[in-house]
């Protein structure tokens, strides 16, 4: 085997083993560490600050509005509810499990310096959008 094929081989070897390290990691953190029973997991966020308003926007896709909480105490923003395993995957073994379901909780806090109350919050899409306003 010539010495290009060889780099070739072993650069392609490495990238596979890396995408398996990858899935491994994620399918360890969903099933052990962010979903295990009483223990919640962490949705991502995106924060927009505006002029006025702080945007939060939060992607919880399968989770109904009725299954959810927001609620701003003092400075501390706190998002939290249940996302329910589909019933058809009850009966069936989990291969690959990147999609975390059961509880999930976030918490933001926000700076003193300028006080904020609750504004508009939606479901639009699998986001849930929170605006909230900063008083003057």
């Amino acid at each position: 085997m010539s010495a290009d094929r060889w780099n070739s081989w072993v650069w392609q070897q490495t990238d596979e083993l890396l995408e398996y390290a990858e899935r491994v990691e994620r399918t360890f953190t969903q099933a052990f560490a962010g979903t295990s029973p009483g223990s919640p997991w962490a949705q991502p966020i995106n924060v927009v600050e505006c002029a006025d308003t702080v945007w939060v926007i939060t992607a919880l896709p399968g989770v109904d509005v009725n299954d959810m909480e927001v609620r701003l105490e003092g400075n501390q923003l706190i998002i939290r509810g249940h996302r329910p395993i589909p019933e058809c995957c009850m009966e069936g073994e989990f291969r690959v499990w990147e999609i975390p379901f059961g509880r999930f909780e976030r918490r933001l806090r926000f700076s003193d310096r300028v006080p904020l109350s609750m504004g508009e919050t939606r479901l639009e899409r699998g986001l849930l959008l929170i605006q909230l306003l900063r008083k003057k």
